[in-house]
């Protein structure tokens, strides 16, 4: 029984003066017993399965760069400063969703997999190769070569 749905109820059925409770409270736990009380267990089901619908399922592989979740940015958050920390390297995936991840100097630990997500940035292993492009312009009458790098 609820104190707080009894409580309300009698705040809306007696008077003003609160004189009447006495004869109005047999009532009143009739009418709350009879109502239909959902039991908790269907509740609890309901919000497991809109809890577990917002969950995000994503699949990492092993050698997949991966960004962490910082949480403790959330006690003094920043304008400037990311959320997201890393990059690390998948090393294993575990099957109950635990990733051991590998950070830049080369240490490794456990972390939950829910708190990563795919690095979309420059890989730091692959180098960079300077491109040049000889193209031909038709200008002025004439054939004219140029360079391009980037």
């Amino acid at each position: 029984m609820s104190n707080r749905a009894i409580k309300g109820i009698l705040v809306k059925t007696i008077n003003a003066n609160q004189t009447d409770w006495s004869w109005k409270i047999d009532h009143i736990l009739w009418a709350y017993r009879t109502a239909f009380n959902p039991p908790i267990a269907l509740y609890k089901e309901k919000m497991k399965k809109c809890h577990d619908a917002k969950i995000l399922h994503q699949e990492f592989k092993v050698g997949d760069l991966v960004l962490l979740y910082n949480s403790r940015l959330r006690l003094f958050p920043g304008k400037v400063k990311s959320k997201w920390s890393g990059p690390f390297k998948v090393n294993r995936v575990f099957s109950n969703g635990a990733m051991e991840v590998e950070n830049e100097d080369g240490s490794m630990f456990k972390v939950n997999g829910q708190s990563f997500k795919l690095y979309f940035g420059e890989n730091p292993n692959v180098t960079k190769i300077d491109v040049v492009l000889e193209f031909v312009l038709w200008k002025k009458g004439k054939w004219v070569k140029g360079l391009n790098t980037q």
